[in-house]
């Protein structure tokens, strides 16, 4: 800029900082405007031209070096988490993760942890299932190998379940009894003053009550005595959730008394 000294043209600019914050001043004296423009221009687009260089090796290296470091775990920790949720207690992350030291091969060791005790878990779980298996199999034979005629019922007199006895004599099929009303089977379809003791039977047993009558049972076309017995079954709180019934033919006991 002009001013009162005898020079020309003075003209200061600072395209840069210092090291130290200041700004790097260039004077020029005796130059034109245009000139100075150009020198100008010529060192900012020098400036600019390096900055971009700077940054295009940071944006490749964070390229290069975050796939590497940082995708490539994640991945693999995505896909081994993937694994577990199948229930593939084998899913491991790679040894070279899980000897890192970094946040990635914590939780590579963490969910190697992880995978040992839901391994475990399955195989205690698993273990249950087949003792529970083997002791109602046991508890079904053994039902089964008995003359009395056992069922299981539901708490409005639904046949859930029955052992081979009543099945053997009547000639009856488990398709034939389960998931019928009881009283409404063909035990009792020749009497229906017997369906009736045994409807209010069951209905009392699912109320708490312990039952016993004798009621007339027909088997293949014959009808029997049996001594019938329904109680209450209860689960680990108390309440009633089904009902247990047993029945013994005494028809020889009955005539003899009669004799």
């Amino acid at each position: 800029q002009t001013c009162a000294l005898p020079i020309s043209r003075v003209w200061a600019y600072s395209p840069v900082l210092l090291g130290n914050g200041a700004p790097a001043l260039y004077v020029m004296v005796g130059v034109t405007q245009a000139a100075v423009a150009t020198l100008v221009s010529r060192s900012l687009f020098g400036i600019g031209a390096l900055t971009l260089t700077v940054i295009a090796v940071i944006v490749t290296a964070f390229v290069t070096f975050g796939r590497r470091f940082f995708l490539a775990p994640a991945r693999e920790l995505a896909a081994v988490q993937e694994r577990l949720a199948l229930a593939d207690w084998s899913a491991r992350a790679s040894k070279t993760l899980r000897d890192d030291d970094s946040p990635f091969g914590r939780l590579a060791r963490g969910l190697e942890g992880l995978a040992v005790e839901l391994e475990k878990r399955d195989r205690r779980v698993q273990d249950d299932a087949k003792q529970i298996r083997q002791s109602e199999r046991r508890t079904k034979n053994i039902l089964d190998s008995m003359f009395a005629f056992v069922g299981v019922y539901s708490l409005d007199g639904v046949v859930r379940d029955v052992n081979a006895a009543p099945l053997r004599a009547s000639g009856l099929s488990r398709e034939e009894v389960v998931g019928r009303p009881f009283a409404e089977t063909a035990f009792f379809a020749d009497d229906p003053a017997s369906a009736a003791i045994v409807r209010d039977m069951l209905r009392r047993a699912a109320a708490g009550e312990t039952v016993r009558n004798d009621v007339v049972v027909t088997l293949r076309g014959q009808t029997s005595v049996f001594d019938v017995t329904f109680g209450p079954l209860r689960n680990a709180d108390g309440a009633i959730v089904e009902i247990v019934g047993s029945g013994v033919n005494v028809t020889a006991r009955k005539a003899a008394e009669e004799a």
